[in-house]
């Protein structure tokens, strides 16, 4: 038992992962504080695993000043779920993460210290999330983690903290009718932008992420939600097109204005036809390289499509 209300409240949602959630926990709970830490409650909410996480994690204590306790909903999306862990927490610090996200020692006590010592208590932070090989070769070719904290437009999610009171009365921090995470953080993002609060990336605060290393498929994979996204927002919010960096990608991508070259035309082909799908199962496996031609012609072409099948979707709603 807490005797005092938490200081830091982290909330990861989940659905069906409970291995990598396991591990998250293990390196949260191994977390490292320079000074006393203050009390910190972890929320996991279960978007409708079966059998339920609470029961495959069951074995699991956590260390004080953790405490652990989840909650369980039907399957409705990370952002309800997220939004759910943060109506029932306490805690006047909230720290999101990604169930498949291993946090380093120093990464918890940094995200902290951000929101209690820093000037600017309206903003949002988050950190790098690396694949493990990343991870090896950062550390291999720099020998120590970068220490810059950087403005940025867009909110990546991985790891993100905030104080509670940036979302006052009913606002939430996710738009739950949005179903393309990638979409739903570009909308926060906008948010935010037109509140006038600033987002940071401290680039030494690492999550390394829990994904096979990068092969072309996996970055195709990964590209094409992205496109995905872009089609949602198309229908429902356009006006999130216009912020910082995403009209290149709209103009890039987009399968419906035609551009005068022969790397749009090729892309098209690719995504229209559906060949660049055989191409991926082809060299799908070979790891990524992003000076190929070939494939950064492929994940052009997974956007495209993506962006296509989004603006068809979410048009027929």
């Amino acid at each position: 038992m807490q005797d005092s209300p938490p200081a830091l409240s982290i909330i990861i949602p989940t659905h069906n992962r409970p291995q990598k959630l396991r591990k998250t926990l293990e390196a949260l709970f191994n977390s490292k504080w320079s000074y006393a830490p203050p009390q910190v409650e972890v929320v996991i909410v279960d978007d409708g695993s079966e059998p339920p996480i609470e029961v495959q994690l069951a074995d699991i204590e956590a260390p004080p000043p953790y405490t652990l306790r989840f909650l369980r909903q039907s399957q409705q999306g990370p952002a309800a779920a997220r939004n759910t862990g943060f109506k029932k927490s306490q805690g006047e610090i909230v720290l999101f993460l990604d169930d498949d996200i291993i946090l380093l020692p120093s990464a918890l006590e940094r995200h902290y210290n951000f929101h209690t010592k820093a000037s600017d208590q309206k903003a949002m932070l988050f950190g790098d999330c690396p694949s493990e090989q990343e991870f090896q070769i950062l550390i291999s070719e720099n020998g120590l983690l970068d220490s810059r904290v950087e403005t940025v437009p867009h909110v990546a999610s991985g790891h993100i903290s905030f104080r509670r009171s940036l979302f006052e009365g009913e606002e939430l921090p996710y738009a739950e009718f949005l179903r393309t995470p990638v979409a739903e953080e570009y909308e926060l993002s906008y948010r935010l932008h037109q509140r006038g609060i600033p987002t940071y990336r401290d680039c030494g605060i690492v999550g390394v992420h829990q994904v096979p290393p990068s092969t072309l498929s996996y970055i195709c994979q990964r590209e094409y939600r992205h496109g995905h996204a872009l089609g949602e927002l198309s229908c429902k919010l356009p006006e999130i097109l216009r912020l910082t960096g995403i009209p290149p990608l709209v103009q890039k991508h987009h399968p419906y204005r035609p551009q005068l070259s022969l790397r749009w035309i090729a892309k098209a082909i690719l995504a229209y036809t559906g060949t660049h799908k055989y191409l991926t199962k082809l060299f799908g496996r070979v790891p990524y390289r992003q000076n190929s031609a070939l494939h950064k012609l492929l994940v052009g072409a997974h956007i495209m499509r993506g962006f296509m099948e989004g603006l068809r979707k979410w048009r027929r709603r």
